[in-house]
């Protein structure tokens, strides 16, 4: 099948692309995704702990991606488990429009976009994932318990009424060609 994939990294045609996201590769991942299989109470402790003061401090992302990915992580594990993992799986597009909408809203204007080839994937509703938005200056446990609700409804792939549709693929997904910036916009 023919998707279409967002890049931070250089891509050429031939090219497989890793499937872990930019976010697994942070010391912050095992530590959210450990808190993830010790429950909700392990990650909203591990929220307000001051070890996440001093990564954020360092320039990194928000720290509440990891806690968002961790509830899904955790979700997907409990109730979900033939699904793909997010932090092993590569994020790909029907089309150039929701690719660019992924590019605008999640990534830099200059990120590449790639068309690529690879069995089906997994398809969900990124909107849910959108939604579950973790303020850590707030109350956690009901927030918790909302994006718990969200990822239910993103891993049953259960699609919103604005639906922007992910692919999640585990397996190897190689580069056809760089999609030309004019036929993206």
């Amino acid at each position: 099948m023919r998707y279409f994939h967002v890049s931070n990294e250089v891509l050429a045609p031939g090219d497989l692309l890793r499937v872990e996201s930019g976010w697994s590769k942070h010391e912050a991942t095992s530590v959210f995704l450990a808190a993830a299989e010790d429950g909700r109470d392990q990650v909203a402790a591990l929220l307000r702990a001051e070890w996440v003061d001093a990564v954020r401090s360092d320039g990194t992302r928000r720290m509440e991606i990891y806690a968002k990915e961790a509830i899904f992580e955790q979700i997907r594990r409990m109730e979900f488990p033939s699904a793909p993992a997010r932090h092993r799986s590569a994020f790909l597009w029907r089309d150039t429009l929701d690719a660019v909408w992924f590019r605008n809203g999640h990534r830099s204007v200059d990120s590449v976009i790639a068309e690529c080839e690879a069995e089906h994937g997994f398809e969900v509703d990124m909107s849910y994932f959108d939604e579950s938005y973790l303020d850590i200056a707030r109350p956690l446990l009901g927030q918790i318990g909302r994006a718990e609700d969200f990822a239910r409804k993103y891993w049953s792939a259960e699609q919103s009424g604005a639906p922007r549709c992910e692919i999640l693929h585990g397996g190897p997904v190689r580069v056809i060609r760089l999609v030309n910036p004019a036929e993206s916009s």
